[in-house]
């Protein structure tokens, strides 16, 4: 029986590394950099005799490997579409070039350790960048019908994998639960979060590979729609989002009535249902080609519509507190994700054809503009709290007309303002940003030397 098993899993394992060799390996060498990485933080580091350097090598060694599982998947599945030597040679370099030009920024153009924020931002853009490109690139010679099937499998084997790691995730911690408070032998947190490690980043990613089919390059026009889809998306998501646009609308009118604009929270829950209506957009335009249903048609042709005056007026609104409060990364995202949700919209609209792959091309081209430098999130808020910080200082005369800070003068400044002023400090000292501060002091003094605690004394904020 043990034989049995073991052969069943040798030739399961080399079926998917002749399948997907490259995004196979990315996956194990993952799974084995967090587990290294767990036993740095426990009382298993000597076993392993992890050094500082070390440590920081296999931290970069799991991003590394997470961003190359989508990325040689993109460069199998387009290598089975792209069949000249030229080409490969083009998917080749192209891979390499991505996988040298992240280490380099990480390794050499960054500080791990002063960047370290800037540097996970940066990572989940891209991931998520990468993660969008295998929804299009391998099928961008398709037809709208063969891009919907291929990215419509995916979706439902993401949805397996999925059910069958939190299965068995909670069938291993209920065991271990066991075993703790039942029997009474102890079992230490790192047992739940190895678990975790092999279950969810080991098996989940060579379990979704395996299962990804060999896709043709134009499939057969004939492949039956999902049913799944088709019950889910007509009798669950359409209901859902139509109540929620209609209270949103509803609530929206009350607060105008009442002179109001609604909180800031709300512009969450928009961004939720509008990526709901989206997904339901990416569904139904292609089975409105197939099904007329009444209920599906006058849908496309009003929740475009229903969507922009809520976008618009939550953008103005998002604007208005940018402007006022200076921008955070969070908020900057989410006003780049409304004007994306716009500019959709308004595509859908306007356009005859109603491409469905503008949504993932489109949302990954606004994700590549946020690599730029100037655009960054993390660069561009923090140049806005630092502008709006030092603004604040001027009009508190606590700097003068040559942005120096007045050390000698006692300032009188409001609660309110001080709490703005701190919060502005807290944050550039979160983004290892406060050398900023360190050209307006009257006197040369060393980046090492400006502290949080200095500052606030030296702006009389402690008063």
């Amino acid at each position: 029986m043990v034989s049995l098993i073991k052969g069943s899993i040798k030739n399961w394992f080399s079926q998917l590394m002749t399948k997907f060799p490259l995004a196979t390996s990315a996956s194990l060498l993952w799974c084995i950099s967090l587990i290294l990485n767990l036993f740095s933080q426990i009382e298993l580091k000597q076993l392993i005799l992890l050094t500082t350097k070390t440590e920081f090598f296999l931290h970069f060694l799991s991003r590394i490997c997470i961003l190359c599982i989508p990325l040689f998947l993109i460069c199998s599945l387009l290598i089975r579409v792209y069949k000249s030597k030229v080409q490969k040679l083009i998917i080749y370099i192209t891979t390499n070039i991505i996988i040298i030009w992240y280490t380099l920024d990480n390794l050499i153009w960054k500080n791990w350790q002063t960047d370290q924020l800037q540097i996970n931002q940066e990572f989940f853009i891209i991931l998520t960048i990468l993660i969008l490109s295998v929804t299009f690139i391998p099928f961008i010679q398709d037809s709208i019908r063969g891009f919907w099937v291929a990215n419509n499998i995916l979706f439902i084997k993401l949805l397996k994998v999925i059910t069958y790691c939190l299965v068995l995730l909670m069938m291993l911690n209920i065991t271990l639960l066991f075993i703790d408070f039942i029997i009474q032998i102890k079992i230490d947190f790192w047992v739940y979060q190895l678990g975790f490690i092999l279950i969810c980043c080991g098996f989940g990613p060579l379990y979704f590979l395996a299962q990804i089919p060999n896709f043709k390059t134009n499939p057969d026009e004939d492949v039956a729609f999902p049913k799944f889809y088709i019950l889910f998306t007509s009798i669950y998501l359409l209901p859902l989002s139509v109540i929620s646009i209609g209270g949103m609308y509803g609530y929206i009118i009350s607060l105008l009535i009442t002179k109001s604009l609604p909180t800031m929270e709300i512009q969450i829950l928009f961004v939720v249902v509008a990526s709901i209506i989206i997904f339901l957009m990416f569904q139904f335009e292609l089975l409105s080609t197939k099904f007329k249903s009444k209920l599906i048609t006058i849908f496309l042709r009003y929740i475009y519509i229903s969507i922009l005056p809520l976008a618009t007026l939550f953008i103005l609104q998002l604007s208005y507190y940018l402007f006022n409060k200076g921008i955070t990364e969070f908020w900057y995202l989410m006003w780049i994700y409304i004007g994306w949700i716009i500019g959709v919209c308004l595509y859908f609209i306007k356009s005859q054809k109603r491409d469905i792959r503008i949504i993932p091309i489109s949302l990954c081209i606004t994700l590549l503009v946020l690599l730029i430098g100037p655009l960054k999130p993390y660069n561009i808020s923090v140049n806005s709290q630092y502008k709006q910080l030092i603004n604040i200082l001027v009009q508190q005369e606590i700097i003068n007309e040559n942005k120096k800070i007045f050390l000698a003068k006692k300032h009188v400044i409001k609660s309110n303002e001080k709490e703005i002023i701190k919060d502005k400090i807290y944050f550039l000292e979160s983004h290892n940003k406060l050398d900023l501060l360190q050209k307006h002091y009257p006197y040369p003094i060393d980046k090492q030397a400006i502290t949080i605690q200095r500052i606030i004394q030296d702006l009389g904020l402690d008063i």
